[in-house]
């Protein structure tokens, strides 16, 4: 539906348009089913693992497979109550993955490739099967997961002029001439605020279109900031005409 409404969203900013692959939106999927499968996903998705371990013989073997796994009550089972996140496995890690591909049972091929897809599955609730280049010799295997790294976030969580900052940010952080945090945040007119801006913009870094921090902590404390900051402080985002000081002395 987004894709169909591209047209409508696509309003001039600053020169952009509205992206759909890179908006700040997270989706948790279950096992794959018709539901989920049926179109392709935007923003960030994560595969979760519900509970399935009670379906019967007709709810892994007919239709009834997909009320099984898109029931919204076994989805909500596997996010913690308390933290808003999913439980954690026996060694303290997130029961979660990053999807990277999806199969589609939409479209003209999508039912045929949805159908070898189960056929190569190992177990329903877990799709890894030994991929060769014979598995599939018409159609490509589309689940694809990578491991979750809470370190890792999409920069998409940032909006255009908060992404901007940042990376005007670390470019600076290469030019020690031009790289004077206390003048950049003067507008704080408070050494200790100064000082937290300081500590805080040095817990991250930027590769392709995601951002790394240092520690889980990190994400947790920068990505308000950043926010809050450019809104109180309009002024800082003026840093790039510092950026462009700074290669020029170069």
């Amino acid at each position: 539906m987004l894709t169909q409404m591209t047209d409508k969203l696509d309003v001039l900013h600053d020169g952009l348009s509205i992206d759909t692959e890179h908006l700040d939106i997270t989706s948790y999927l279950s096992a794959p089913n018709r539901v989920n499968t049926c179109n392709a996903h935007v923003g960030t998705v994560y595969r979760i693992f519900p509970d399935l371990s009670d379906m019967d013989w007709w709810e892994k073997y007919t239709a009834l497979y997909n009320l099984a796994t898109h029931s919204m009550d076994k989805i909500v089972q596997a996010f913690n109550p308390e933290t808003g996140q999913v439980y954690t496995d026996e060694r303290g890690e997130f029961k979660l993955q990053v999807v990277v591909d999806w199969p589609i049972s939409a479209g003209l091929v999508g039912s045929k490739e949805y159908k070898k897809f189960f056929e190569w599955a190992e177990h329903l609730n877990s799709y890894h099967p030994d991929i060769t280049d014979k598995s599939f010799p018409y159609s490509p295997i589309r689940y694809q997961t990578k491991i979750y790294e809470e370190r890792l976030k999409s920069l998409s969580v940032f909006g255009q002029e908060e992404k901007e900052f940042l990376q005007c940010y670390l470019t600076l952080q290469q030019c020690p001439k031009s790289f004077k945090p206390k003048e950049l945040f003067y507008v704080g007119k408070d050494n200790q605020a100064q000082e937290e801006a300081e500590k805080i913009l040095q817990s991250f870094g930027i590769e392709k279109d995601t951002i790394i921090f240092t520690d889980t902590s990190a994400l947790h404390v920068l990505v308000p900031y950043v926010k809050r900051l450019l809104q109180l402080f309009p002024e800082i985002k003026e840093i790039e005409k510092r950026v462009f000081q700074c290669e020029t002395s170069s």
